[in-house]
């Protein structure tokens, strides 16, 4: 009888260190997820935490923590697989768009929103939490005198500098259709599609070049301007 209680004991014992164990386990993979650096990377530790700590608690007969990981695990799952699916249309989209310049791939992945003619989208200075994609018609930028057509994105400048500002204002000429990102958004696609974050640092790039050529031209015609005075005036004494 004796030795009966001692291995019944011990069995207990050992499960009780399983089930610490599993407790464990299940709150390092937790820990875990604080180190992740990506949306999907973040989803699929979740998802093993979740697992972790159903097992954790059938093992140990705690039906909240249960019931709460039993609920968060098919959320995880469908989270994850829109994820990949976002990141697997953008990317094969990406590949077979031609033209670097056309972010239009990326309308599926956006909000709609309509504009009447000569409605403003956002004014210089306002904060920016989102960037656009043109589907059809015409937006133009006043502040530097350009006119972006259907394919072309916007107000990616402002959402990547460091004030978080509009550089520019935006207005529609004519009805505009076009698709908004957020900011979370667009930075779950640039950590977690290579394509589009090589396309937009391109775009980025080349517009601010832009503006850079523009501004010298600005500066030069101002020169130009205010120098044109006085050589007319020695033309007119000479003569």
């Amino acid at each position: 009888m004796g030795n009966f209680i001692d291995q019944y004991v011990g069995t207990m014992h050992l499960d009780g260190i399983i089930v610490d164990a599993l407790g464990y386990l299940a709150a390092g993979i937790v820990f875990l997820t604080f180190c992740m650096k990506t949306m999907l990377a973040l989803r699929i530790i979740a998802i093993a935490s979740n697992t972790a700590f159903i097992v954790y608690a059938l093992a140990a007969d705690l039906m909240p923590v249960l019931l709460l990981h039993a609920a968060l695990l098919p959320l995880n799952l469908l989270r994850l697989a829109q994820m990949r699916r976002m990141a697997r249309l953008a990317g094969e989209v990406a590949r077979t768009t031609p033209t670097a310049d056309q972010f239009d791939w990326l309308i599926p992945l956006g909000h709609r929103r309509n504009l009447p003619d000569g409605a403003t989208l956002f004014r210089k200075g306002e904060p920016a939490n989102s960037l656009f994609v043109i589907a059809e018609g015409n937006i133009v930028l006043p502040e530097i005198g350009v006119t972006l057509g259907p394919g072309a994105l916007l107000g990616e400048v402002a959402l990547f500098s460091p004030s978080n500002l509009r550089t520019t204002s935006a207005e529609a000429r004519g009805p505009v259709q076009l698709f908004e990102l957020t900011e979370r958004r667009v930075e779950e696609l640039y950590f977690d599609n290579p394509v589009f974050a090589y396309r937009l640092i391109r775009l980025i790039t080349r517009r601010l070049l832009s503006n850079m050529v523009q501004q010298e031209r600005e500066l030069e015609a101002r020169l130009a301007a205010a120098t044109l005075p006085a050589g007319a005036a020695r033309r007119s004494g000479t003569g």
